[in-house]
């Protein structure tokens, strides 16, 4: 089996960890590279020989600085996963009214949601082999489609994810012009169980709650199957597209 490198963006997330012990049962890759804002010194898999760590404070001249390290080692890297997101901390909280709206936590939430992910796609487009194919993932979520609101609320989050769409699409656009071999994916993993999705998981069945590997299982095997032909795909942890 031919193996590459692959690119963990947010790497310190409950799914972005996820997706890093998939990757490695997977035996695909020669070497795994986690990029997170925090240092993975306590981490239990800092010395595995296949990890490498790095951290980024998401700033444009910093996302800069960890690629060319990256791709410096001389692998190639084929599989890229943006894992960037919020949804609630101590300071914010989905708006359920109008009057919950505020323009910081707005401005938080966007930035993380829906800007920091356009700053790694800025960067990569410079780095990205022209020869191999390599697949981008960037997680989203199924609010994030205006055809499917139906309940409202969630204003912030809900918007961040929906700029975040169209922000891939014109992105998938000019990579298509500058880079054939390149595919973008905006992926809903459906309801995860972490931190992220814990106070909300109440009212949602059981079986509808996906461990972080199924998660990260059924992405890596949708980025190892989709054809690679330039556009765009928002599609959740089943391989089926989701309306815009």
């Amino acid at each position: 089996m031919e193996q590459n490198d692959a690119l963990i963006v947010g790497a310190g997330s409950d799914i972005g960890q996820g997706i890093a012990g998939v990757l490695k049962k997977s035996e695909e890759f020669e070497n795994i590279h986690l990029v997170s804002r925090n240092s993975f010194d306590n981490r239990s898999n800092t010395n595995d020989s296949i990890l490498h760590h790095y951290t980024c404070d998401n700033e444009k001249e910093s996302i800069r600085e960890v690629l060319e390290e990256v791709f410096n080692r001389g692998s190639d890297i084929t599989k890229i996963f943006i894992c960037n997101g919020i949804l609630h901390s101590d300071e914010v909280f989905p708006e359920r009214r109008l009057e919950h709206i505020s323009a910081d936590s707005m401005e938080r939430i966007f930035r993380i949601n829906s800007i920091v992910p356009m700053l790694w796609l800025a960067e990569l487009i410079n780095f990205l082999s022209k020869d191999l194919p390599s697949v981008v993932a960037v997680l989203n979520a199924r609010v994030g489609s205006i055809d499917d609101n139906k309940l409202g609320g969630w204003y912030s989050y809900r918007a961040s994810k929906t700029a975040l769409n169209m922000l891939l699409k014109t992105t998938s656009i000019e990579y298509a012009r500058r880079n054939r071999m390149a595919k973008l994916i905006s992926f809903h993993p459906g309801t995860v169980d972490t931190k992220l999705s814990k106070p909300f998981q109440k009212n949602i069945p059981k079986d509808r709650i996906f461990s972080t590997d199924y998660a990260a299982s059924q992405l890596l095997n949708i980025m190892n199957s989709i054809s690679h032909d330039g556009t765009l795909d928002y599609l959740d942890w089943k391989g089926d597209k989701i309306p815009w």
